[in-house]
């Protein structure tokens, strides 16, 4: 049987809505700011386990905003109208951001910290383990819990662009970002591979880092300090094992850890899928 007229309107219709989609799947790299993603996705957007995919163009993640001016001119054109800085007062005082044209900055403390304070460690195991004790006290922490409970209601109260971003953009990001995905029902492994993606987008900017350190302190300092910089896998599966201890699922955790609105929950959703 033949496609009628209404197929190929549909056929067009769907055509047309796969190519807008594409374009806003893919925000430009930028060389100033190299972990800056848009947390949907690539292509089509994330798969979750009901067979939805995620909507892009909508949440932005990065590292800090140190924008070139011909990078900034580029973000100035995603409509970005808030960014949610994760990062202490002093990381701020440190490196402020370069703001797209028109965005509010709002600070949300994730560590409740003036100033992330540097930590005795002897050896490089010992930073792995500290790293995914980070990643339990995301879940446990009362600071924690509470700047990334006013983040989620700040992404769920305006329907604009917005982005959020950390430092390094990895670890409090990476969460934030996790939380996100997974209120979208995206699988945990997809969610895990999208967090090691900063491996190859923030190669540049986590090798300066560590060149830094290296630098300030010798090559022992460094060698033990490195993986505070890293990107494993075990740092974000620490919270989701802690998420399954506390709380026993994601859904839980949201309602009872950060103390969410079914609503809240729903207004997020909706604005996270297709």
């Amino acid at each position: 049987m033949g496609s009628t007229a209404d197929d190929l309107v549909n056929a067009a219709q769907a055509e047309a809505n796969d190519a807008l989609a594409s374009a806003v799947a893919a925000p430009p790299r930028f060389a100033s700011v190299d972990n800056f993603r848009d947390i949907g996705g690539p292509a089509n957007g994330y798969p979750t386990v009901d067979g939805r995919r995620m909507r892009r163009g909508v949440f932005y993640r990065a590292n800090a905003l140190t924008f070139s001016a011909a990078d900034k001119a580029v973000v100035d054109t995603l409509g970005i109208a808030v960014v949610c800085d994760l990062r202490t007062p002093t990381e701020i005082a440190h490196t402020p951001d370069v703001l797209p044209v028109g965005a509010v900055h709002m600070n949300f403390n994730i560590a409740g910290l003036d100033a992330p304070a540097r930590p005795q460690l002897s050896s490089a195991d010992e930073a792995v383990a500290m790293m995914e004790t980070l990643g339990r006290q995301f879940v446990t922490g009362a600071m924690p819990c509470a700047g990334f409970r006013s983040l989620l209601l700040q992404l769920a109260a305006l329907p604009q662009v917005q982005l959020f971003h950390c430092t390094s953009g990895k670890d409090r990001t990476g969460w934030a970002t996790a939380l996100l995905q997974s209120l979208a029902g995206v699988p945990q492994e997809i969610i895990v591979q999208d967090y090691l993606l900063t491996k190859t987008y923030a190669v540049t900017s986590l090798q300066a880092r560590l060149e830094g350190l290296r630098k300030a302190y010798g090559d022992t300092v460094m060698q033990i300090y490195a993986p505070m910089l890293e990107v494993r896998a075990s740092y974000l599966l620490a919270s989701f094992d802690q998420v399954r201890i506390s709380y026993g699922t994601m859904d839980n955790y949201l309602t009872q850890g950060l103390e969410l609105q079914p609503s809240t929950m729903e207004s997020l959703r909706l604005r996270l899928l297709v």
